[in-house]
């Protein structure tokens, strides 16, 4: 395995064991679950060329297991489920040419929520219900 440029962390819902998710330099992703040796992720769905900038684990839960969500260069999000390879995150709403630092994934109410900070300070906020939304307060 190349060195390691991005990682996430996270515990399992399904049997509180924790999982450790890898970005090489290489653009490949890895995880591992204590005891075993790491495995390399399907990158099925992902452009062939992604450099990826930002990345972030969570567990949805017992029936919906473990996810994956990453920024690409070009501020594109994609996430992942084991077993049905990545698909992208609509982007409507969000300020055109917006430059994502950082990426935040969790489960509310059953739902999956992603949070970005964007170059300029804004905080934007996003569900599969919701549109993006900035941050206001």
């Amino acid at each position: 395995m190349q060195k390691i440029k991005l990682h996430s962390s996270f515990v399992r819902m399904e049997d509180n064991s924790t999982r450790f998710v890898a970005v090489t330099e290489d653009n490949q992703i890895w995880f591992l679950a204590p005891g075993h040796s790491w495995k390399l992720c399907d990158l099925t769905g992902l452009p062939e060329k992604i450099n990826i900038v930002a990345l972030s684990a969570y567990s949805r839960g017992p029936q919906d297991g473990s996810r994956f969500v990453i920024v690409s260069e070009e501020n594109q999000i994609w996430w992942y489920a084991y077993g049905n390879g990545w698909t992208s995150c609509p982007m409507d709403n969000l300020p055109l040419n917006s430059s994502i630092m950082q990426i935040s994934a969790f489960v509310k109410n059953d739902e999956s929520r992603y949070t970005i900070l964007l170059a300029n300070g804004e905080i934007w906020w996003f569900s599969p219900t919701h549109l993006w939304q900035k941050l206001k307060g």
